[in-house]
């Protein structure tokens, strides 16, 4: 059973709240302690496709309401309507939860989708503060902090909380039917590039990092999902598994205002090797940056990595390589 339902309203945590309380004689959306209406039928859907063997439960809000206010004294007539978020730290007093956090599947507004079920309450609440409307994002971050929410380390990516734009999705076909999604990483990503860099060789590691290191740190895996899809880019490889989806690829540039090139880099689970992979990742980001008005790729590969530089090789596009002890400093350029 798939169900979905409408919100007027979700905190943080995921609680769901299907209809605004109000007082009737009021023109305040909310008013303490007062309930307008109950939840109707929407319960009944939750718990019917949270109890269904492979149901999921959707939740679809405008990301924003206009708050209607009373008219300000010496105004005239003129009220004071003011926007306000639908994703709030709390939901807003009277307000009657038809669904709680445990039940929603996924929560939908016109700036993505949050996958919500099986997740902790970080995971739930970045999820949707990146779905919630960009006015909105830095405040309910640090509202999100103060109430324990959030990590307070998490207090430096204020403002860098984006979602990637829906044209930069794709997918490939591998040989043995396997679909791999390709998409935008997502500031809830965290976890997933937690648990690729664990699952790479040691050689794959050494590879892509040019070192042996064991660990990656914090600091630099939250970096990596927060990206502002212009000077940089991220896109990561996905297949289905039962908890969402698991990152099997991730590639980018970063890009050098200076001489209007980007430098690529990818990387594939070492399972997942030498299926085509690294070279629809290439082909692609060559394609987003064409797109943005970029010139051409720069990667540096150590000289024992050959499945790297073949890939760059039988790109297509016009390729110089320096060769600097046993780093290739190689340029592509585009036409």
């Amino acid at each position: 059973m798939v169900a979905i339902g409408v919100a007027s309203e979700i905190d943080l945590m995921g609680h769901v709240c299907a209809v605004e309380a109000q007082h009737p004689a009021s023109s305040q959306t909310s008013v303490p302690g007062t309930g307008f209406s109950g939840i109707a039928g929407l319960a009944d859907f939750v718990h019917g496709a949270s109890r269904a063997r492979g149901g999921r439960m959707i939740i679809a809000l405008e990301s924003t309401r206009l708050r209607v206010g009373e008219p300000e004294p010496g105004a005239g007539d003129a009220a004071c309507d003011e926007m306000m978020s639908r994703i709030v730290p709390r939901l807003s007093d009277g307000a009657a939860i038809a669904a709680t956090c445990f039940e929603v599947h996924y929560v939908v507004t016109e700036y993505g989708v949050a996958y919500l079920h099986g997740k902790s309450l970080q995971e739930r609440a970045m999820a949707l503060i990146s779905i919630a409307h960009p006015d909105f994002r830095v405040r309910l971050l640090r509202e999100a902090i103060e109430h324990g929410y959030i990590s307070s380390d998490l207090a430096t990516v204020e403002g860098k909380i984006r979602v990637g734009p829906p044209t930069l999705r794709s997918s490939k076909a591998l040989d043995d039917g396997t679909l791999v999604s390709f998409r935008p990483m997502r500031p809830t990503d965290e976890p997933r590039m937690w648990d690729f860099f664990h699952s790479l060789s040691k050689q794959t590691r050494h590879y892509r990092f040019m070192s042996d290191r064991t660990q990656m740190p914090r600091r630099q895996i939250q970096d990596s999902v927060f990206v502002d899809y212009r000077e940089e880019m991220a896109i990561v490889g996905t297949i289905p598994e039962a908890c969402g989806e698991e990152i099997i690829a991730v590639g980018g540039y970063y890009l050098n205002p200076g001489t209007n090139r980007a430098e690529v880099a990818f990387i594939v689970r070492d399972r997942w090797q030498n299926r085509g992979i690294g070279t629809f990742l290439l082909k692609y980001l060559a394609t987003i940056a064409r797109g943005q008005g970029i010139a051409g790729f720069t990667a540096e590969v150590l000289v024992d990595n050959r499945a790297m530089l073949a890939v760059l090789r039988k790109s297509g596009f016009r390729i110089r390589n320096h060769l600097d002890g046993r780093i290739h400093s190689i340029e592509l350029e585009f036409d």
